[in-house]
């Protein structure tokens, strides 16, 4: 979606230009072909000027990507549950249009995958609680390394076994923390990309309002794992969506309060503005008698 986004502000005003396959909220197929120095997409232009159906484009490429897509899935040394791509080619992540084909793994219950880096696609089964703990140490690894990720939020075959869905293990799951870490980072990673495409395509000048970035949080290496940012009381802000604020007024840092917390008691404060991912511009900042009705979280430390 960020790609998307990109494309988007570079092309505004008018429809996108580029025919996309959503298969998630946060995911879509477009089309391509690899060209020396990367990968061209194919525009709506171009499939008029071939004069096919879009459709018929994905189906094709959906073909040529399947010849090139029929070896067995590795097993990963070291990380008993793990499965991933023997093809490290770089187009692992366009193999989720085939979610059947990862129904052949030796798996105990649907396949949950992550997307580490363009040549590092894993995957477990949601119903062993080892593998997915694997599955995220593993992961993690990769991200630790620096080398470039990918899409590290988890996703899960759908019940039809034919689509794919972002998806958490319960929050008792020993692998919660891990899976969670990796979906957060990727919140914050695409909050810094939409920021930079945001500034980019402000070409009259710098941006009026604040972007908060996205922080993750963990009392501990991978666990209880969270997402913070900061309303500060300088002047309006686009809020990036996360588990908790924190609210700094004259630059003395107030508390913490959960998102769902405030919004639910002051629904006015916060108003849903458009793009990916999605910021929410504050109104104004709360006044003394509305600090008081605020449930801060109690100081890092205390019991």
């Amino acid at each position: 979606r960020i790609a998307e986004e990109a494309h988007n502000l570079q092309h505004a005003p008018g429809p996108p230009s580029l025919p996309l396959a959503r298969i998630t909220p946060h995911i879509a197929f477009g089309v391509g072909f690899p060209i020396s120095i990367g990968t061209l997409n194919v525009n709506v232009g171009t499939i008029d000027a071939w004069g096919v159906d879009p459709d018929d484009v994905f189906k094709a490429a959906a073909a040529n990507l399947e010849k090139r897509s029929n070896r067995p899935w590795a097993s990963a040394d070291q990380y008993p549950g793990v499965f991933g791509s023997p093809y490290q080619d770089g187009f692992d992540a366009c193999r989720l249009f085939f979610p059947l084909r990862f129904l052949s793994a030796p798996l105990r219950g649907k396949p949950v995958v992550v997307l580490p880096t363009p040549n590092r696609m894993i995957f477990a089964g949601s119903d062993d609680e080892h593998g997915l703990v694997n599955l995220a140490r593993l992961a993690r690894t990769y991200v630790e390394k620096q080398e470039g990720s990918l899409f590290l939020r988890p996703m899960k075959v759908g019940d039809d076994g034919e689509s794919w869905v972002d998806w958490l293990p319960p929050r008792t799951h020993a692998a919660r923390p891990g899976l969670r870490w990796l979906q957060a980072r990727q919140e914050s990673m695409n909050y810094v990309q939409g920021a930079a495409l945001l500034r980019l395509a402000a070409k009259s000048g710098p941006i009026a309002i604040a972007l908060p970035e996205l922080e993750v949080v963990e009392s501990g290496y991978g666990m209880d794992v969270y997402t913070t940012t900061v309303w500060d009381d300088r002047g309006p802000c686009a809020l990036p969506k996360a588990d908790r604020i924190a609210l700094r007024r004259k630059g003395r840092m107030l508390g913490t309060v959960r998102w769902a917390s405030l919004v639910a008691k002051f629904p006015h404060l916060l108003r849903e503005a458009p793009g990916y991912p999605t910021r929410f511009i504050t109104g104004p900042f709360p006044e003394d008698w509305q600090l008081q009705m605020i449930s801060f979280d109690p100081p890092e430390g205390s019991s």
